[in-house]
């Protein structure tokens, strides 16, 4: 069962149409990733979850990952469109109730190790099967052609992010106070286009562990998000919960 946020979420792909390229009306963007690419793209997948606590929360920590990695989930279908038998032509995948129901078992790659200590460490109060409910988790690009994999092209990198806004409406409508880029270097020109400016910014140049902090803005000067951005955690040195920890305390970057 979706929550008001989760449900604003898939509204709002669904007035992007996005991943519509079959049947018309189809989305540019979506197109030119699916002609461009060598193999099959699987549809959209929604942000993983916005917690049910999570707006209750100080501080509201939204995590960002590379690519939507899987397809497992429900098909979100976008009003009004339908084939002459009536199936579904245009439509997201929904994960947000899979999510909760086996994302800490089904999944034990680095990534979700990671955002699953880490939030032990912010919410030691709270039972391990509850942890979600305190978060929110999403990704940069909503397709993919792995259920293992990352298999980015630049056209995925630069249509979703950039051309199309999904993650900056995310934002928007998710609302964290707190915003950690699990994604590395690569990506930055990408968060970058995110935010119509990033305000004291701050980096620590390391081989392997390249990270900054700062304050990106979203419309108005007075609503400021704070940012982390790290690297993957997959071959990640020990140390990196201790930094997005001290960060998240303090503002400081270690």
């Amino acid at each position: 069962m979706c929550n008001k946020t989760e449900k604003k979420l898939l509204e709002m792909y669904a007035k992007k149409n996005l991943g519509s390229v079959e049947k018309p009306p189809i989305n540019p963007c979506c197109k030119e990733c699916h002609s461009t690419f060598r193999g099959e793209l699987s549809k959209p997948m929604s942000a993983w979850i916005v917690g049910n606590e999570f707006n209750k929360q100080e501080k509201r920590v939204l995590f960002i990952g590379k690519i939507a990695i899987g397809d497992d989930g429900d098909k979100f279908l976008y009003p009004n469109y339908r084939n002459d038998d009536n199936s579904p032509t245009h439509y997201c995948i929904n994960v947000f109730g899979v999510t909760r129901e086996n994302i800490w078992n089904e999944h034990s790659t680095s990534f979700w190790r990671f955002i699953k200590d880490l939030t032990r460490k912010l919410f030691p109060k709270v039972a391990e099967s509850n942890l979600l409910e305190y978060i929110a988790i999403t990704n940069l690009i909503k397709c993919n052609n792995s259920e293992s994999k990352a298999n980015i092209t630049e056209y995925m990198q630069f249509n979703c992010v950039d051309y199309l806004d999904v993650v900056r409406r995310e934002i928007d409508i998710i609302n964290p106070t707190h915003i950690i880029f699990l994604t590395g270097k690569k990506y930055d020109e990408n968060i970058c286009n995110i935010f119509d400016d990033i305000e004291d910014k701050k980096e620590i140049e390391e081989p392997y562990n390249n990270r900054w902090c700062g304050n990106g803005i979203i419309g108005e000067k007075t609503h400021k998000f704070s940012l982390l951005r790290i690297r993957h955690p997959q071959g990640a040195e020990k140390g990196l919960e201790d930094i997005v920890c001290k960060w998240l305390e303090t503002g400081e970057l270690l």
